[in-house]
């Protein structure tokens, strides 16, 4: 089933809909990170983990779509694959974090899977359309519950950002709508 994404955060079979642009981002500060081509020391986890992003201004740090909840129970199975038009006003080297959530009623969350893809040599005003997979997994979605993916640039300790994007304002667009079907592919059944 193919999920296109929508303006106010919707997941939605429904491929039209109008041309639309969200934008998350913030700064990826690194603090004590260091990478062993420095030197042979190998750095502590202290250091390691020592990164943090920040937010900048009303910008959110990930764009957030959920789609209705399911009716039935529904599986998912295997690998999901994201196609996603992307620009980037800021950085030249993004990566592109997307991580699929199971909704309960109550609004709690649980991580299913993740899927990264790391996309070089963006020019200023392209808007490149990104293909890639996620790590896949088998799990059931109970009556009720819906599916959410959250996508960021930024997701320190899980992932490291490029390093050119080191203590500087970094921020990835989402194109949406007819001309820019952003969507997630999801392999279900019904059971």
């Amino acid at each position: 089933m193919s999920l296109y994404l929508k303006s106010g955060g919707i997941l939605s079979r429904k491929k039209k809909g109008p041309d639309e642009p969200s934008t998350a981002g913030g700064i990826f500060r690194p603090a004590r990170i260091r990478s062993s081509h420095l030197g042979t020391d190998i750095p502590t986890q202290n250091d390691m983990l020592s990164g943090r992003v920040e937010a900048v201004g009303s910008t959110p740090p990930r764009l957030e779509y959920t789609f209705a909840p399911w009716e039935t129970e529904t599986e998912m199975i295997g690998s999901s694959e994201f196609t996603l038009h992307l620009s980037s006003t800021t950085s030249q080297d993004v990566d592109l974090i997307a991580r699929t959530y199971d909704v309960g009623p109550d609004g709690s969350e649980t991580e299913v899977t993740v899927g990264v893809s790391r996309v070089s040599g963006l020019t200023p005003g392209e808007v490149r359309s990104v293909t890639f997979k996620d790590y896949g997994d088998d799990w059931v979605f109970a009556p009720g519950h819906s599916l959410r993916i959250k996508i960021s640039n930024l997701d320190f300790p899980a992932f490291r950002p490029p390093g050119a994007n080191d203590n500087v304002w970094s921020e990835i667009t989402i194109h949406t709508g007819k001309k820019f079907r952003s969507r997630i592919t999801v392999p279900l059944r019904t059971r």
